[in-house]
């Protein structure tokens, strides 16, 4: 592991992820988790009195993050769900404070059912991240497409802030989009 991941799994990313909003308690979902690089942030943030769920697809990379937990962090309060399903059925109603969509939406095609899910799930005042990842790599994303959507979903993009992230194995600077219920 390069020296600058190690950095951001060991509190850059949490504090990344405090300054979005998250905090100690909050119950997270990292949708597309992947190997890990915002869910162990998210447990060092919300701590052993909240809850993140870590949901990917691939298995192989399930493995990386249990090791990455057990380095960095704790897997007591991370359920981890191998799915390639948009529903999030697993998750209870309204139980979501903070959702986190980091460069995985270009993976996804049917973006309706995907944000009609997280929608069921966020809490009345939770909070969805979009991470659209605007460094080269397959696929896009229509962020303009999303906004519409979530505003039909009653949902309002309330920030776009540049910060200094893991993407992949690297540092960059980027955008990542703060959607919340128009209340």
């Amino acid at each position: 592991m390069e020296e600058h991941e190690e950095q951001w799994l060991s509190g850059q990313g949490a504090e990344m992820l405090r300054t979005l909003g998250v905090k100690k308690s909050d119950c997270v979902v990292d949708f597309g988790c992947g190997r890990g690089r915002y869910t162990v942030p998210a447990t060092q943030v919300v701590g052993q009195d909240g809850m993140v769920f870590a949901i990917e697809r691939h298995v192989n990379e399930l493995d990386v993050l249990n090791e990455r937990l057990a380095k960095f962090s704790s897997n007591e309060f991370v359920k981890i769900l191998n799915t390639e399903s948009l529903h999030l059925d697993s998750i209870s109603a309204a139980s979501v404070d903070a959702l986190l969509t980091f460069d995985v939406l270009q993976y996804i095609e049917d973006y309706d059912t995907l944000f009609e899910s997280v929608k069921r799930i966020l809490k009345p005042d939770g909070l969805l991240f979009v991470y659209p990842a605007g460094v080269p790599h397959p696929g896009d994303v229509d962020m303009e497409r999303i906004t519409e959507i979530m505003d039909r979903l009653g949902m309002k993009l309330s920030a776009k802030t540049e910060y200094r992230m893991m993407h992949n194995k690297f540092m960059v600077d980027d955008l990542i989009y703060t959607f919340k219920f128009d209340l």
